[in-house]
This record gives C-alpha cells, structure tokens and sequence, in this order.
C-alpha cells in the first residue's frame, strides 16, 4: 500500500551518506578537519548539493560532522560524538516521542488487523537489512531502512488522519529516529525490536501489534535520553501512566 499523503519513502540520499561516512571511516577526512566546500564535495562524489545538504544533515544528528554556521562542516573526532537536534524550535525530543508513543502504537495495532501478505513481505525485508546493518555497523542502511519500515505500519493502518499527522511531524519523527543510532552499542536492540514488531504483525491481533510498538519507541526513547511514562494496553506500567480496558 503507498499512501500519498506520505513523502516518498526512499527520500534519504542513502548512497550519498555512505560515501561521506567512508570517507571518514577512512580518514580522508580526519577528526577536527573542515570539509571541502558544498560545491567541491558535490563534484567529488558526482551528487547534487540538495542531496549532499541532506546528507551532512543526517550525519550531524548522529554526531558524526559539526556543521559551525559561517565556518563549515567539520568532522568529529569518536570520543567526541553526540547526538544533535536540530528542531528545538519546533518540539522538544520528548514531545516527538510521546506523539510517536500514542500515534505509532495505535497505527500499529490497525495495521495488524489489515495487513497482508505484500505488506508483511516488505517489513521483513526492511527488517533482515536492519539486522545486517546492525552487524556491520552501518548507521545509513540502518536509519534509512528504520524509517521505511515504521512509513509502511503507518500507511498499512490506512486511517488517513494517522498518515496525515504523521506526514506532518514527519521531519522531526525522522530526526527523532537518527538520534539513538549515535549509541554503537545499542543497534542491535534496535533490530530485536523491530523482530518483535514483525511478530506481533503476524498475530493479526491489535494488543500485542500496539504494545510491541509502544515498547520499542520508550525504547529507542530511552536511548535517545528520554524517559517516556508507559502503560499497557489493560494496566498501568510504569509511572502514572493510566492503560486503557481490553
């Protein structure tokens, strides 16, 4: 199912990320080192300089480049590396998780009750590449498939006012994702996660879809530095947190 009110799923410019990401893996680029300018890096690479802006976007929220306005871009050294937001104008990450909480878990628990064999087929081939990127480490292939996957749950609910709202927080729902990605050691939790998502999919039953979504963005919440005030679908689980009857 692809829903038009959702941007297009394969947005990120996941090539260009990888190139600039090996780059300093390499370091042709070392750590404290400026970037080349926009013009002569778009050239290097054989990439547009929207998709190139887009690009160092996602890798300055997960702490890999500092971009210092009227300096340039800058790579950051390891031991040096956090997590940006870039949206405190707009919402607090806490704000953006509680949404995602309540948004995603309802949309996930329709999508069980709707969901067919296409739809199912994608999820697990979103979900074996985040395992494997997972094990390599790879933070591009893991965002970018992060993000198509929860796109496909929200559409398949096919409540058109869940995919609006989320179409229009969908910039700092993407960031809100990226964030917890700078935590090397934490990516496999995030692949498990979405295993337990897939299974409860399958179940067809609304409950288990719901709260394994709810689970995994307290989760990704908590990764992120943010503590989420949870409960469970039938009683209350951790905090004052009030759960709806069965």
């Amino acid at each position: 199912m692809q829903s038009s009110h959702l941007p297009e799923r394969h947005m990120v410019p996941h090539e260009t990320v990888r190139k600039l990401q090996e780059m300093i893996e390499r370091g042709q680029v070392e750590p404290g080192q400026k970037l080349p300018s926009q013009r002569i890096l778009s050239e290097q690479l054989g990439i547009s300089r929207s998709s190139l802006r887009e690009a160092i976007s996602i890798l300055e929220t997960i702490g890999l480049l500092r971009v210092e306005v009227g300096k340039g871009v800058f790579v950051v050294a390891p031991e040096a590396r956090v997590p940006h937001w870039r949206h405190l104008g707009l919402a607090a990450p806490k704000e953006v998780y509680e949404f995602r909480y309540s948004l995603e878990g309802y949309a996930a628990g329709l999508a069980a009750t709707r969901m067919t064999s296409a739809i199912m087929e994608e999820l697990k081939a979103c979900l074996a590449a985040m395992v494997e990127a997972a094990t390599r480490q790879d933070l591009v292939s893991l965002a970018s498939n992060d993000r198509k996957f929860h796109v496909i749950i929200v559409e398949a609910s096919g409540n058109t006012v869940l995919i609006g709202s989320f179409m229009s927080a969908h910039r700092v729902i993407l960031e809100a994702q990226r964030i917890p990605m700078s935590r090397m050691e934490t990516l496999e939790f995030t692949a498990a996660e979405h295993r337990l998502i897939v299974e409860a999919l399958e179940t067809g039953c609304f409950v288990k879809s719901a709260q394994a979504m709810m689970d995994h963005i307290a989760a990704t919440a908590e990764r992120g530095g943010v503590k989420l005030t949870q409960f469970q679908i039938g009683g209350v689980n951790g905090g004052s947190g009030t759960g709806p009857g069965r």
